[in-house]
C-alpha cells in the first residue's frame, strides 16, 4: 500500500496555514492510516467539530506531525514502491505524545538559517506578567520599548502610568501570538515549517533533521540530540 503525496503547490487555506508543501507525503490523520485514495483522506475531515486534526507527514525523509484546523484540498499522486518501503521503515521510528499536549510550533527562519520558534499556546497569564513574558520569549526590542513607555508615563503622572500598564497588559494578552510572529518578521524571518509537538525540544530535533545547518536561538545542537534520545514516547503508528 502506498501513500498520498501532494503533487501541486496549490493547497487550500487550511494547508497553507499548516505550511504544507508540494511533495509532502501524508501518512496518517489522528494517528490512523488510510487507503491511498484522496476520497478516503477527505472523509477524515467530514466532522468539522473534530478540528483540529493531527496530520502525520514526511518531508525530506523526516516524519513529523502538524495540527490542521480546517480541511484543505490538493492534488495527490501515489508514492512508488521504493519510496513506500522507505517510508514504512521511517514510520516504525515515529512516536506520538499525549494528544492533549500537542500544539503547533511555527518556525521562522532568515537567509542565514537562523530560526525562532513561535509557540501557539495561548497563555492566560500573559497580560499579568507582560514584561516577564516578553523577556521569556526573547522579545528584547519590544521589552525595551515597553519599559521606556512605563518610565515615561511614571514620571509624567502616576495615574497615566497605571492606565498605560493596564492597556499594555490587555493588548499583550490578546495579541500575544501575533506579537511573537511580528517580532520574527521584524528580524526578517519567514515562516519555514510548522510542527506539532508537546515541547520545543522535539521541534528542534525535527528542524535539525530537515536541515542540519539551521540553528535555533537558545538551543545547543549536541544537547538537543541527547535530550531527545533520552525521552520515552509512548505510541507509534501501526502499519
Amino acid at each position: 500500500m502506498g501513500f498520498l503525496k501532494i503533487s501541486t503547490p496549490n493547497i487550500g487555506p487550511g494547508g497553507r496555514v499548516a505550511c504544507l508543501r508540494k511533495l509532502d507525503v501524508i501518512l496518517a490523520v489522528d494517528g490512523e492510516t488510510f487507503d491511498p485514495d484522496p476520497k478516503s483522506f477527505y472523509l477524515k475531515f467530514q466532522k468539522k467539530n473534530s478540528a483540529p486534526w493531527l496530520i502525520t507527514l514526511k518531508r525530506n525523509d523526516v516524519i513529523f506531525d502538524v495540527l490542521v484546523y480546517s480541511p484543505f484540498a490538493a492534488d495527490f499522486v501515489i508514492t512508488g514502491t521504493e519510496e513506500t518501503s522507505l517510508t514504512k521503515e521511517l514510520l516504525k521510528l515515529h512516536r506520538f505524545s499525549d494528544w492533549s499536549a500537542y500544539r503547533n510550533f511555527e518556525v521562522y527562519r532568515d537567509i542565514y538559517k537562523k530560526a525562532d520558534l513561535v509557540d501557539t499556546f495561548y497563555n492566560p497569564l500573559t497580560g499579568i506578567i507582560a514584561p516577564l513574558w516578553m523577556l521569556h520569549n526573547r522579545l528584547y526590542m519590544l521589552l525595551l520599548l515597553v519599559l521606556a513607555i512605563y518610565a515615561t508615563t511614571f514620571f509624567a503622572n502616576v495615574y497615566i502610568f497605571g492606565f498605560t500598564v493596564i492597556l499594555i497588559a490587555m493588548y499583550t494578552q490578546r495579541a500575544q501570538i501575533d506579537l511573537k510572529r511580528a517580532y520574527c518578521k521584524v528580524l526578517n524571518k519567514r515562516l519555514w515549517v510548522v510542527v506539532a509537538a508537546s515541547d520545543e525540544l522535539s521541534v528542534v530535533e525535527k528542524i535539525m533533521g530537515l536541515d542540519e545547518n539551521t540553528s535555533v536561538r537558545h538551543f545547543v545542537k549536541n544537547s538537543v540530540r541527547k535530550g531527545v534520545e533520552d525521552k520515552a514516547l509512548p505510541r507509534s503508528l501501526n502499519i
